[in-house]
């Protein structure tokens, strides 16, 4: 099958978010065999025009059978973005073909991780430690650093997708296992891309009831464990209420005047706790059922 590998280097908004509307697409970048003239691509990265850029990586996408990436699902969020087309393609995730070939040990693991664990070469961090993290945006970073960083993103993928077929190839069922999981990205890409309809209002609606509602409980609760001082957040304290046991509750002491008034001290007091029997709770607790749920429709 003929590969094409695939990444983008777009703008640091939100992590690169690629349904932040203040991000943009810089680079893409492309490694394979069916062009050989040329393989990154500036698409926003400066002012040009980029309607030439993008008909010559659809015409990639269009000749390859299988578009390779490492955490594809982000670099497709922007592909969809320009209006690139790759819904008849099989995808390898590189990330999620090695997540699956580990026991499912380390669910996302970067690119050096995995490079380290064939013994490849590691990616180029300049732009990342020396640009991105002292608040460099994508579009400020020297164009050779730039491409030199997605040149070498290009070709340690590659060579991760190559050890990965390799290791593979006795292993048709666990071959099988990562394709369905690769495929299955396209329909996880699609569900993201177009997201849920969702309706704030009712959503507040509702929270707001749920609060009322836990804050009534709150209330019963103390009221039936009538214990002053009892904390409904603390795990000491639930477990000596249904188990039974002591539990210590903080309370203040004046222990001296000073000249700028009374000061008072911390001390402890042991209250014992029976433990909550069942016939107890039927008897203080009213239990309700309704044929009415929340619900949300969204």
């Amino acid at each position: 099958m003929k590969h094409l590998i695939l990444d983008v280097e777009t703008t640091t908004s939100n992590k690169g978010n690629p349904f932040d509307e203040t991000n943009k697409l810089c680079y893409v970048g492309l490694n394979s065999d069916l062009i050989p003239d040329r393989n990154l691509y500036d698409i926003e990265y400066s002012d040009t025009p980029c309607r030439n850029e993008l008909k010559e990586i659809q015409l990639a996408i269009d000749l390859s059978d299988v578009i390779v990436g490492f955490n594809i699902k982000f670099d497709l969020h922007w592909c969809k973005n320009y209006e690139l087309q790759f819904s008849d393609k099989r995808i390898w995730d590189c990330q999620l073909v090695h997540f699956i070939m580990t026991n499912q040990t380390h669910p996302y693991p970067s690119l050096n991780e995995v490079a380290e664990y064939w013994g490849l070469g590691t990616k180029l961090d300049v732009v990342k430690e020396q640009y991105w993290e002292n608040g460099i945006d994508t579009p400020d970073i020297p164009r050779e650093i730039l491409e030199e960083y997605l040149q070498g993103d290009l070709d340690l993928t590659e060579q991760v997708y190559l050890k990965q077929l390799e290791y593979l190839s006795d292993k048709p069922q666990l071959r099988v296992l990562c394709s369905l999981h690769n495929q299955d990205l396209l329909v996880l890409q699609e569900i993201e891309y177009n997201g849920m309809i969702f309706n704030e209002d009712k959503s507040e609606e509702l929270a707001n009831e749920t609060k009322r509602q836990i804050e009534i409980l709150d209330l019963e609760l103390k009221e039936f464990i009538n214990c002053d001082g009892f904390n409904l957040n603390s795990s000491d304290h639930l477990s000596a209420f249904l188990y039974g046991g002591s539990i210590r509750i903080p309370y203040r002491e004046v222990c001296g005047v000073f000249k700028s008034g009374p000061r008072a001290r911390t001390r402890f007091q042991s209250t014992t706790l029976r433990a909550l029997a069942s016939d107890r709770l039927r008897d203080r607790c009213d239990l309700r059922t309704t044929e009415e749920s929340l619900c949300i429709h969204l």
